[in-house]
């Protein structure tokens, strides 16, 4: 099977991205969403679900700032945030994929792999099933999970990497290293395993943790820095 043929079935059984964080985030962060300590008012996939009834541009945004309104009330944006930074962690390790269609492209044009340095959240519009960072705009994403055995991610990121490398602008705001060490940390704090540990202890949870699971990003015994794991446990509150 080739490349593209293989990304059309990932695109089949794919999940609109819209759609992700119910499908592969942790049931425990889908039940901190869904059951927040304030009494909810609006159901959150029925909230969802009224964003594909507006069409307009003008529709859509009024519906989101409805929608961030209600969430910054209730505490389920902090919960949105974590589940979207678990499916951004899945893609980054491979065990998700994220493909879809180039905009401007042929309407007959395969979905595509979205390239590796694209799968950071600030590209990501969670509610329109879009990948944007000019020039590059792709459409009708999907998530799927990668089937076991299967190199399609490596020489597929490999190569929509290489073409987007050198026409990406750089863009200020929270660095790709960031996404992987914040998910670690908020899940240690969940499990109770960084309480009553000095900061030299976390360090080395979060080091630990971070080499065993992303060990092709941090291959060195020093590595993820000091600072940055400092930063990470600072942003979560630690």
């Amino acid at each position: 099977m080739t490349a593209n043929h293989e990304y059309d079935e990932y695109w089949r059984r794919g999940v609109p991205l819209s759609e992700a964080r119910w499908r592969y985030a942790l049931e425990p962060m889908r039940r901190r969403y869904s059951n927040p300590k304030l009494s909810r008012r609006l159901n959150p996939k029925s909230g969802m679900g009224m964003l594909a009834k507006y069409r307009d541009e003008a529709g859509q945004q009024k519906l989101l700032r409805l929608q961030r309104l209600y969430d910054d009330y209730t505490g389920r944006d902090r919960a949105r945030r974590d589940m979207e930074d678990a499916i951004l962690e899945q893609l980054h390790c491979g065990k998700l994929l994220a493909v879809g269609f180039r905009k401007n492209d042929k309407v007959n044009a395969s979905p595509v792999a979205i390239p590796l340095r694209l799968l950071q959240n600030r590209y990501f519009n969670w509610f329109a099933d879009t990948v944007s960072c000019p020039p590059h705009e792709f459409l009708m994403v999907k998530i799927s999970r990668v089937k076991t055995g299967s190199k399609i991610k490596e020489s597929s990121n490999a190569k929509e990497s290489s073409k987007a490398k050198e026409t990406i602008p750089p863009k200020r705001g929270r660095r790709p290293i960031d996404g992987l060490l914040r998910p670690l940390v908020r899940r240690l704090k969940n499990q109770g395993a960084l309480g009553g540990k000095s900061q030299k202890e976390k360090i080395n949870s979060v080091r630990d943790l971070a080499r065993e699971e992303h060990s092709n990003v941090f291959p060195k015994a020093s590595q993820p820095s000091k600072d940055k794991i400092i930063e990470a446990l600072k942003a979560e509150g630690e």
